[in-house]
């Protein structure tokens, strides 16, 4: 499993009800090549996160990936302060429903405009321009952030808009 494998599955979650995936506009949507959507694909089949029909994400197994296997398998890696787009306690998400520890904001590096703060690397380089385009991408990837950063009470508090974002047909 890759880590642009997440987003993937994400996306696929979120398509709404009755409309096929391309792997073009998936492609185009996540920031990443269309060999590497097809390559995901093949690993989420694989990972039986996903069935044959390409289309059709097992959704609670998913979940249960996302919470108690992917956090291991993508630590988070905080590197230096720098600029970047707001993640886990820092988005408007959760800053008015959690405290950072000690007042850290937490930015994905590599962005240019944004909040300055000890950097997460994310979790594949173009994944914050996917997020800006995708605002339920974004709430996704800040729950996932939270989980792999965050203290018990908070990692709850993610695990609830993880399921809220993946469970929900639109």
């Amino acid at each position: 499993m890759r880590a642009h494998d997440l987003a993937l599955a994400a996306k696929l979650c979120r398509l709404p009800k009755g409309s096929k995936a391309n792997q073009t506009d998936l492609a185009r949507v996540l920031c990443i090549s269309q060999s590497e959507v097809s390559d995901g694909l093949r690993r989420l089949i694989e990972a039986k996160l996903l069935l044959e029909d390409k289309q059709t994400i097992n959704r609670k197994s998913f979940i249960e990936y996302m919470v108690y296997g992917a956090r291991y398998h993508f630590p988070a890696d905080p590197g230096k302060p720098r600029m970047g787009i707001p993640t886990a306690h820092s988005t408007p998400i959760y800053s008015q429903k959690i405290l950072s520890s000690f007042g850290v904001v937490w930015p994905w590096e590599d962005f240019k405009n944004g909040v300055l703060g000890c950097t997460i690397v994310p979790l594949y380089p173009k994944l914050p321009q996917a997020c800006i385009n995708d605002l339920s991408l974004y709430a996704i990837f800040a729950a996932f952030d939270l989980i792999r950063i965050g203290n018990d009470e908070e990692k709850i508090l993610a695990i609830e808009v993880l399921e809220k974002q993946l469970l929900l047909k639109v």
